[in-house]
């Protein structure tokens, strides 16, 4: 029997800066914002997390409109509770799990280089 598998390959851009953390053991943790076209030239908006070595290079290379190429990212749900109201509430969030650099803000006419992590 075959397992169905939850592995994502995409392009976009970052909608802001990444915003970094570091969980209580120590772990660095990146969260950032990325759209992306679909076929229909239509924008699609994703939260996405890269964890450890991934998160610091991207934190310290990527700003706001940076182009990149997710070449290994898994989707995960998050659930929680409502503090408020105690509503049960979900997302979906793109964990990054490698990347390339694609170049820099749309104005810019030079892409970056650089390898993929």
């Amino acid at each position: 029997m075959s397992r169905d598998t939850n592995q994502v390959v995409m392009t976009g851009r970052l909608t802001r800066d990444i915003e970094m953390r570091y969980t209580p053991q120590g772990k660095a943790v990146a969260s950032f914002g990325l759209a992306c076209n679909d076929s229909d030239e239509k924008c699609n908006f994703f939260e996405c997390q890269s964890w450890e070595k991934t998160a610091e290079i991207m934190a310290e290379h990527l700003k706001k409109g940076s182009k990149i190429l997710i070449n290994n990212g898994r989707f995960n749900q998050e659930r929680w509770d409502d503090k408020d109201t105690g509503e049960k509430k979900s997302k979906y969030v793109l964990n990054v799990q490698s990347f390339e650099f694609m170049g820099g803000k749309k104005d810019e006419s030079s892409p970056a280089s650089g390898d993929g992590f």
